[in-house]
């Protein structure tokens, strides 16, 4: 077995070795624990916005809480996936883990709402690691014939607790203050480092990457992202002379980035995918998906807070139905499309209806029920999750076989970018318009300088006030934030007639498998072009097991003339090489021993003859041609590694392979 300098796997403790089995199940354990806990802390501060706030103040810089998150986790996590290349996982993952824990401690700690978004920033870099590292973590502890099916529970597990994090986040912040959202990550990340740093390992390190590590295309792309996104929070004209200096920043930047990327042996992001008209119509209307999805959960929070008085708990629950729809949108439009094969319909319907919910959400008041705004919730989360789901499928769907694990993390970081985009948008016009319509309330109120100070960065304080100013301020809250989901909705626009631009392609078989993790997650997961082809076909062979009328089909194909019953048989034998005679049915057995495959050793068992080990790699061959069927669009003759997973994945779905 290839020394990745990672975790023994569970395959190599030993069979019949119970209490030495439970050192993997345990690590295997503590890696899903620590996916867990970096996916939920992406949106977990949503509910709790507000609440920072009116402690700590700047008003106008809460979206950057979850905005610095997002930027340093996927800039960072394609750099943790290629470190993987020349460090032992184990010991980046330790890093990874430590890097989080230490920011999450110093963002309980905060007294600033800089000091918050700089630990978020740091904390978000560890976080990447973590999402990127325990996956491929958990892809070495898992036996081989089992890795595919791991990938993907990991990907519905990092999907679904991507977005749990918004439902939870409010009750912590209420019952035990704000701070807890973070200290809480604290035991539990500990308990993980623990079990991680005490599990063995088998190599000190991985041989050294050929090639360099494109540190300087990252850094440039991030700091691109990052200008960008300030630009996006400024308005007003007293900001245009720094627009203008942030416009010739990026413009700056993206060129040296693309400079950079031209030279690079391995780019981080190559720029020859925005050749593939797919990449580039996905990644803009991945971008606009972001823009919205984001935007809202920041801020429908804090409508709900202030504007319906719901506590922070209660604001979170409220948006079940919202990620009830992007769960329900993106498995259904992901069966569909296995199903049917049909890709291009679903960005095109959930585009239009999430461009309606905004318009919908825009028109949100006090006097709007929360049923009513329940089902408004409901239509954006179905809209949001057809389209990122499909997104992915179409992407894959349409790049070569080396390109498939950076085309896939290049949709997701353009639908991230959007999402730091939108939350920074969202919040410019909110405080745009919040100020000014604050000052007119407070300047009629003549209140004392102080009350209107906490008036103006607290939200959780209008309670104090006046009734009838009160009554003002929440209007003024209410029409800030619709404003903002007015400003959406023609960016949604754009997207629908981008998707409208997706040429109706057949799906490839491998396409139709949907990957929940990339749909739904907010950081993008790494993988190599190996992994994704492992992940989609081990769901296909899984999907279609060797029936009868499969074994008859292999028999055919390989020249072995037996009864398609008695190929099972000779498959378990083949496994194992000795096998109790009375665990096979007579009738086969006679089969077998009469074409000379399998001989009665004296006693009770059947061994493999060395004709019968020659006519099960022929079963191999055959089965592998079969699945080579599924992959032609990859042209397997031309990669090695691909072909020698098929072959892996026949001998597994025969159930000769014993790893």
């Amino acid at each position: 077995m290839e020394d990745r300098g990672g975790i023994t796997p569970v395959a190599e403790v030993g069979v019949g070795a119970p209490r030495r089995q439970r050192g993997p199940v345990l690590v295997l354990s503590a890696l899903v624990a620590g996916l867990v806990l970096a996916a939920l802390s992406q949106l977990v501060v949503a509910a709790a916005l507000p609440t920072m706030a009116g402690d700590l103040g700047g008003l106008r810089h809460l979206s950057w809480v979850v905005t610095a998150y997002m930027l340093t986790a996927t800039a960072g996590a394609p750099l943790w996936f290629r470190l993987r290349g020349r460090h032992a996982s184990k010991t980046l993952l330790v890093a990874a883990i430590t890097v989080f824990l230490a920011g999450s401690l110093l963002a309980g700690l905060s007294e600033t709402m800089g000091q918050l978004v700089g630990s978020r920033a740091i904390q978000g870099l560890g976080g990447g690691g973590m999402i990127v590292l325990a996956q491929a973590a958990a892809e070495e502890v898992v036996p081989a014939r089992h890795r595919g099916r791991c990938q993907r529970v990991l990907g519905v597990v990092f999907g679904v607790a991507s977005v749990a994090g918004v439902l939870l986040g409010g009750f912590p912040a209420e019952h035990g203050g704000w701070r807890w959202l973070f200290y809480l990550n604290l035991p539990v990340g500990v308990a993980v480092l623990a079990v991680v740093a005490a599990a063995p390992r088998r190599g000190e390190r991985v041989a050294a990457s050929r090639t360099g590590i494109d540190y300087l295309g990252a850094l440039l792309l991030f700091a691109a992202a990052t200008t960008l996104v300030l630009l996006e929070s400024l308005d007003g004209f007293g900001a245009a002379p720094m627009i203008a200096g942030l416009l010739a920043v990026t413009a700056a930047l993206l060129t040296a980035w693309v400079i950079t990327e031209r030279r690079a042996a391995e780019p981080i992001l190559p720029l020859h995918l925005f050749a593939v008209p797919a990449f580039a119509l996905c990644s803009a209307i991945g971008f606009a998906a972001g823009f919205a999805l984001f935007g809202s959960i920041v801020f429908i929070p804090m409508f709900l807070q202030v504007v319906h008085d719901t506590g922070a708990g209660a604001s979170g629950l409220f948006l079940w139905p919202a990620v009830a729809g992007l769960l329900a949108g993106s498995a259904v439009s992901g069966r569909l499309v296995e199903r049917t094969g049909r890709s291009r319909t679903f960005p095109v319907a959930g585009a239009g209806l999430t461009a309606v919910a905004l318009y919908l959400l825009s028109k949100m008041g006090p006097e709007t029920s929360l049923p009513v705004m329940g089902l408004f919730f409901l239509l954006i989360g179905l809209g949001l999750g057809m389209v990122t789901q499909v997104l992915v499928t179409t992407v894959q769907n349409a790049v070569g076989y080396c390109d498939l694990g950076t085309a896939t993390a290049g949709t997701a970081f353009f639908r991230n970018l959007g999402g730091a985009c939108g939350a920074a948008v969202f919040g410019s016009i909110f405080t745009d318009r919040l100020g000014a319509d604050v000052a007119r309330v407070l300047h009629t109120a003549d209140l004392p300088p102080a009350v209107s100070a906490v008036a103006r960065g607290d939200p959780t304080a209008l309670d104090r006030l006046p009734p009838d100013v009160r009554t003002e301020l929440v209007a003024a809250y209410s029409d800030a934030i619709t404003a903002a989901f007015v400003w959406a909705v023609p960016i949604v626009v754009l997207a629908f007639v981008l998707a409208l631009l997706l040429k109706k392609t057949p799906l490839h078989d491998t396409a139709r498998v949907p990957d929940y993790g990339e749909g739904l997650g907010c950081v993008p997961t790494q993988r190599t072009c190996d992994a994704e082809a492992e992940r989609m076909l081990s769901v296909l062979v899984h999907d279609t097991p060797c029936t009868s009328d499969v074994y008859a089909d292999l028999a055919a194909r390989a020249g072995v003339d037996l009864p398609p019953d008695a190929l099972p048989a000779l498959c378990r034998v083949a496994r194992a090489s000795r096998v109790p005679a009375a665990a096979e049915h007579p009738a086969h057995v006679e089969h077998l021993v009469a074409a000379g495959l399998v001989q009665r050793v004296p006693g009770v068992f059947l061994e493999l003859t060395e004709a019968g080990r020659c006519t099960a790699e022929r079963l191999v061959n055959a089965r592998a041609e079969t699945l080579r069927g599924h992959v032609d669009h990859w042209s397997p003759q031309t990669h090695p590694a691909l072909d020698a997973l098929l072959h892996r994945l026949a001998r597994d779905s025969l159930g000769i392979d014993p790893s």
